[in-house]
């Protein structure tokens, strides 16, 4: 059976439109995970930024017993961060000023970002730390 010049046009425009459709899914899947990367990134600087400023609060709250402040900064921390995140002794700097009686609360909180597709260099770097000091 012999093709008409015509109906073998429609068929190689078929063809070309499922080997467009075919790019087009594959780019919108790239697209759509290095979304997912980015928005994973922002939230976990989000959630550092959060813990960070709550505890420092917990911990000023009980200045200027730096023993209660310390100890308020870390349950904080635990509670709020659950498994991903375990202060250390140096992430919690209080600073007395006993005459006065006054302080400050100082909490460091660090996160790993791990991306799924996007590479650390285009997204700047792999891990956040966030400062937070409360008076």
């Amino acid at each position: 059976m012999v093709m008409t010049a015509r109906k073998r046009r429609k068929s190689e425009r078929g063809a070309a439109y499922l080997v467009l459709a075919a790019f087009l899914v594959v780019v919108l899947m790239v697209v759509a995970t290095l979304a997912v990367d980015i928005s994973r990134k922002y939230q976990l600087e989000q959630k550092c930024q959060d813990v960070a400023d709550a505890a420092a609060l917990a911990g000023a709250v009980h200045l200027p017993n730096a023993h209660m402040a310390r100890l308020a900064c870390t349950s904080y921390i635990q509670q709020a961060a659950g498994s991903w995140y375990t202060p250390l002794d140096s992430d919690i700097q209080i600073a007395v000023d006993t005459p006065n009686r006054r302080g400050t609360v100082g909490v460091l909180v660090s996160g790993t970002w791990d991306p799924v597709i996007a590479p650390t260099w285009l997204m700047d770097q792999n891990v956040k730390s966030v400062m937070r000091f409360a008076v």
